[in-house]
């Protein structure tokens, strides 16, 4: 695809689809239960409190966010919750175009295309793109850092020299990376692991280097404050969801009443680094007295962040939609009845987002079969494990906690997919699809 003006229009209907949500929502829909929190540390850091919150050290959550939103609350006057949703809608149509990058190196010229379209009606990077939360600029970093390592990986392959500074380059990537999000730390392990599989060594090393460089001032100054690690974050997220759905199944009571003991037992610690120490203790304690029950627990709830975010697109809009108990409906009343609660009697709502979920269903569909397509060009795995691996963990680290709301850096890469497994049934399912050099050529 060389012709600009496709390019051109697709973005248009990119940003008009998310500029359109952004206007239609009140500000109040562009919040979520974490923006209060990054609200309020970007506060704090904007009247020189420091990174702290009730006038402690705040360990929880990672700073990148927080600082981006202080930023922009010194250049507007205090107005970030309502200029930041905007300035993500503008970096959300810069993924959809690192989307479209990322198809020009791995799939055949005539599929960016298809990817890039996927992207720009993709629901659920839409949706957050418009709340006050992190993922969207995650996202854009994460593919970035995608495009440097498989520039660097394909370098490496070809034995075309070692390209330092593009090496160099994924040093900022992973620092940005880790500070908006501390999932950075698992998944770029695992990529070092991958690189290190295929004795790409040079990458696996300024990875693994760089990780560490980027955490360790982070990490001195929590252990400063009381917690060793970089967040406490993760530990008490394991605490709350993980370890508490597996003593919920152990000790035969709900999820409900069992994440009420736990929490009640986290805040009798005193402070955000006791409280960490303990998540990480008790998490740690649970889980491995039972690994394989607990092993089954997260594969199965895992899945839960590949689900539909049409709901919550409804909710923005100001539907009444998605209440509790609808799975307890369907249980004791019939599929039927559990539709009607869904949509909380606005069953007209029903055909749309129907459309709108079976749209996702064949994304799905499409990933998987783009993803055989890719795959039968084995020269082609190192590049394309990075891609798999990554979203992997993306998705298959959550468990108890998985959220579609966590799929947003994955979108990209079912994006991709879907893009490569559309041209593929244009071309023909027969058709032998074309190995690296014909593509090549």
């Amino acid at each position: 695809m060389k012709d600009p003006r496709f390019i051109v229009i697709l973005l248009l209907v990119a940003f008009a689809l998310r500029a359109g949500l952004l206007v239609l929502v009140p500000e109040s829909a562009t919040l979520a239960p974490d923006s209060v929190d990054y609200l309020e540390l970007a506060d704090a850091l904007r009247q020189g409190d420091g990174y702290s919150r009730a006038g402690q050290a705040e360990l929880f959550r990672p700073p990148g966010y927080p600082v981006c939103l202080a930023a922009v609350n010194v250049l507007t006057g205090g107005r970030a919750s309502t200029v930041m949703p905007w300035l993500q809608v503008l970096v959300d149509c810069l993924n959809i175009l690192l989307v479209l990058a990322l198809a020009r190196q791995l799939t055949p010229q005539c599929s960016p295309r298809w990817a890039m379209g996927w992207q720009v009606i993709a629901t659920t990077a839409i949706v957050y793109s418009c709340k006050l939360l992190s993922e969207t600029l995650f996202t854009c970093v994460f593919l970035l850092l995608l495009c440097l390592a498989i520039r660097v990986a394909r370098r490496l392959s070809a034995d075309d020299g070692v390209p330092y500074a593009q090496l160099l380059l994924l040093l900022p990537c992973l620092g940005l990376m880790l500070y908006l999000r501390a999932i950075t730390l698992p998944l770029v392990a695992c990529l070092v692991g991958w690189c290190l599989l295929w004795r790409r060594w040079q990458l696996a090393l300024v990875l693994f280097l760089g990780l560490v460089a980027c955490a360790a001032p982070w990490v001195m100054r929590n252990q400063a404050h009381g917690f060793s690690g970089f967040g406490c974050n993760g530990d008490v997220t394991f605490y709350r969801y993980h370890a508490t759905a597996l003593a919920a199944r152990q000790n035969g009571r709900s999820f409900a009443e069992q994440q009420t003991i736990h929490t009640t037992a986290l805040l009798k610690q005193e402070g955000q680094g006791a409280q960490g120490e303990f998540a990480a203790r008790e998490w740690k304690r649970i889980i491995f007295s039972s690994p394989f029950e607990y092993a089954l627990i997260h594969l199965q709830k895992s899945p839960m962040a590949l689900l539909p975010i049409e709901g919550e697109l409804a909710r923005m809009l100001g539907a009444d939609v998605g209440g509790n108990g609808t799975m307890a409906v369907i249980n004791t009343h019939g599929f039927s009845a559990g539709v009607g609660h869904y949509f909380g009697g606005n069953l007209w709502l029903l055909a749309p987002l129907s459309l709108l979920v079976l749209l996702v269903i064949a994304k799905f569909a499409f990933a998987g079969l783009g993803l055989w397509t890719a795959l039968a060009q084995r020269d082609q795995w190192l590049v394309h494990g990075l891609l798999v691996i990554s979203g992997l963990v993306c998705v298959g680290i959550l468990g108890p906690d998985a959220h579609p709301r966590f799929r947003v850096p994955v979108e990209p890469i079912l994006s991709l997919y879907a893009g490569l497994g559309l041209w593929r049934v244009s071309r023909g399912l027969r058709q032998k699809p074309l190995n690296s050099e014909q593509e090549a050529r």
